[in-house]
C-alpha cells in the first residue's frame, strides 16, 4: 500500500508543472492494497437450511439460481463447501436478503442455487447474473419486480391487483398467466418482457434498445412509450 501511495505521490508532483492534477479515488487504493480474497470454488457441495422468520420479499445479490414456491417460510442454500459460508441470508424488515462477504471474490463459481418459499411473495429484486423461477405461480395483493444485470426470470401465474416490472440491464423476464389489475413495465437497457394472460390496464416503456411483447395478452387498455430502437408488441386486441 505505502509503495502504491509513493507512486501516486510522484505522479502527482511530475504533473504540476504542465498544470494536471488527478485526484485518486481511496476505493482504488484499496482495491489495489489486495484486499480481496479470491476463491476458487471446489466441486464438492454443500447444503444448508436457514430458519430466518416471516418474510414476504427478496433481494438477491449473488450470482445463483432461485426457485420460488409458496408455502410456509423457509430458505434452502446450495453451493460449494468452500464458498457456502461467505454467503450470509438474513431477514431485515420483512425482506430476505442474500449478499456474499464485500471481502472474498468467486472464482470457477458455477453452481449456486437458492431455494425459498412464504406465502405471499410481493417483491423481488435481482442484482448481478441470477435466474428466478415460480414454476408452481405466486400470488399476493401487489408485486414488483426488479432487476440489474444479466437476469433470467420465469413465472408461471402470477395473480395479482397491482404489478410493476422494472428491467436494468440485459435481463429476460417471462410472465406466463397473468392475472391483474394493473401492470407497469419498464425496460431500460436491452432487456426483453414477454407477458401472456389478462390485465385490466397496462403499460409499457422502452429506454433503449429493450423489447416487450404482449401479444398473448388479453388487455383493453394499453400504452406504451419508446425511446430508443426498442419494440412493443401490443396486445392483439387493440
Amino acid at each position: 500500500m505505502k509503495k502504491i501511495q509513493l507512486i501516486l505521490s510522484a505522479a502527482l508532483l511530475l504533473s504540476l508543472p504542465s498544470c494536471r492534477f488527478i485526484k485518486v479515488n481511496n476505493s482504488l487504493l484499496e482495491g489495489w492494497g489486495g484486499e480481496k480474497t479470491v476463491i476458487v470454488a471446489s466441486d464438492t457441495m454443500a447444503s444448508k437450511d436457514t430458519t430466518v422468520g416471516e418474510f414476504n420479499s427478496l433481494d438477491c445479490n449473488v450470482a445463483c439460481n432461485i426457485v420460488y414456491t409458496s408455502g410456509d417460510c423457509a430458505v434452502s442454500l446450495t453451493a460449494p463447501d468452500n464458498v457456502i459460508g461467505y454467503i450470509s441470508i438474513e431477514n431485515k424488515n420483512g425482506e430476505l436478503v442474500v449478499k456474499k462477504d464485500s471481502k472474498v471474490s468467486f472464482n470457477k463459481l458455477h453452481k449456486v442455487s437458492l431455494k425459498v418459499a412464504c406465502p405471499e411473495l410481493q417483491a423481488v429484486k435481482l442484482n448481478g447474473a441470477a435466474e428466478f423461477s415460480a414454476p408452481t405461480g405466486i400470488s399476493a395483493p401487489e408485486f414488483s419486480i426488479d432487476t440489474n444485470g444479466a437476469v433470467d426470470m420465469e413465472i408461471n401465474g402470477l395473480k395479482t391487483g397491482n404489478a410493476r416490472i422494472t428491467a436494468n440491464g440485459s435481463a429476460d423476464i417471462e410472465v406466463n398467466g397473468l392475472d391483474c389489475s394493473f401492470m407497469r413495465m419498464v425496460v431500460n437497457g436491452a432487456g426483453d418482457i414477454v407477458l401472456t394472460g389478462r390485465a385490466d390496464k397496462a403499460e409499457a416503456e422502452i429506454n433503449g434498445a429493450g423489447d416487450v411483447d404482449a401479444t398473448g395478452l388479453d388487455c383493453q387498455d394499453f400504452s406504451a412509450q419508446t425511446h430508443g430502437i426498442g419494440k412493443v408488441k401490443e396486445p392483439k386486441q387493440r
